[in-house]
Parts: structure tokens; C-alpha cells; sequence
């Protein structure tokens, strides 16, 4: 029988596909992959990997594939820590290894055996970036027990997922799954 992808990218155009499918043409199902305005990098679904966050610190590299204001970073996260757990945000300007000041920091508190697709706001901070910038988006957790949606190879073929400033082996889940919003102007 044909995959979701067979099915529903037959006979559509290379702007149609685009259209519904995103600026990358990740495929995938649900609603981050229809037409979704401001959708830029990533793909969260259709992927079949986990980043267990446990007590490493993580970050992801993207590439700005629109110029515009990044509006959120969206993720699917599960939380298995008795009594909850902090995640911590940040995101940085250029690639690795990260330096500098944070553009942006901010910690969220999950509840145990919580799943849930989470929106991290960003637009407040109006960071602007121009196709083709770099950015790196940081977490870590307070306590084990955060994990995750990731890509598997090949992934998210515009940055990389490094672990402790190492990037991950060739055969592990080598991006995190997300999807960027952007507010053009």
C-alpha cells in the first residue's frame, strides 16, 4: 500500500508540493504539514527518533530558510520525572561551538508523564534573521527525565544536533524534530 507520502504528493506540482508541504518539503502527517503560514525549517512528525535530554547539555543548529522575525520553536516533549521538571531555553547567534551571550533564555516546568506539543514564543525578544543566518537553539534539563521527538538520518539537512559541543554518530538520531515559525516582513 502507498505511504502517506506516495499518496498525497501525487501529481502535485514542485509550487503546490512546496505550498503543502513547507519552504524544506518535509513530509510527514498532521497539521505542521499543511500550508502553514510563517512555517519555515523542521519537521516534528514522521520522524521516529527520541533525544533523551537526561543531564547532557543540547543544542541545534538551523539555518534561516525566510527573512523575518522568528515568532516560535515548536517540540514535542515528554516528561517521565516524578513531580515535574525544568527545561531550559536558549538560543544563540552563529553555529558551534556556541559563544557568547544568549539572544534568548527561558525555562519551562513539565509535569510528570506529560506529553504534550509545546510552543516556545519567541517573538517577543524580535530576533530578526536573513536567509541563510545560523542560529543555535540550547536545552538542557534540571533533573533526567525530559525526552524529545527527533529526526533520524538523514534528517534536517540544515544544522546539526551536538551533545555536550559533540555532534552525535552518523547511525544515532542526528537532529532534533522542530519547526520554526517566522513573521516576514
Amino acid at each position: 500500500s502507498p505511504s502517506y507520502t506516495e499518496a498525497s504528493d501525487a501529481g502535485l506540482t514542485e509550487e503546490e508540493r512546496a505550498a503543502r508541504f513547507g519552504p524544506q518539503g518535509h513530509e510527514g502527517h498532521g497539521d505542521d504539514f499543511i500550508a502553514d503560514e510563517g512555517r519555515d525549517q523542521g519537521q516534528i512528525f514522521g520522524t521516529g527518533s527520541v533525544v533523551n535530554v537526561g543531564s547532557d547539555s543540547w543544542s541545534q543548529t538551523i539555518t534561516a530558510g525566510v527573512e523575518g522575525t522568528l515568532e516560535s520553536i515548536k517540540l514535542l516533549v515528554e516528561s517521565a520525572h516524578p513531580g515535574g521538571v525544568d527545561l531550559h531555553l536558549a538560543i544563540y547567534e552563529g553555529g558551534h561551538p556556541l559563544s557568547g551571550t544568549p539572544l534568548l533564555v527561558e525555562t519551562v516546568t513539565f509535569t510528570n508523564n506529560e506529553q504534550r506539543m509545546f510552543t516556545w514564543e519567541t517573538a517577543p525578544a524580535g530576533l530578526h534573521f536573513d536567509v541563510g543566518d545560523i542560529f543555535s537553539f540550547a536545552f538542557s534539563a534540571s533533573e533526567p527525565g525530559v525526552i524529545l521527538s527527533g529526526n533520524d538520518p538523514p534528517g534536517y539537512r540544515g544544522g546539526e544536533l551536538y551533545r555536550n559541543g559533540a555532534p552525535l554518530p552518523a547511525n544515532d538520531v542526528n537532529d532534533l524534530a522542530f519547526v520554526t515559525h517566522v513573521e516576514t516582513e
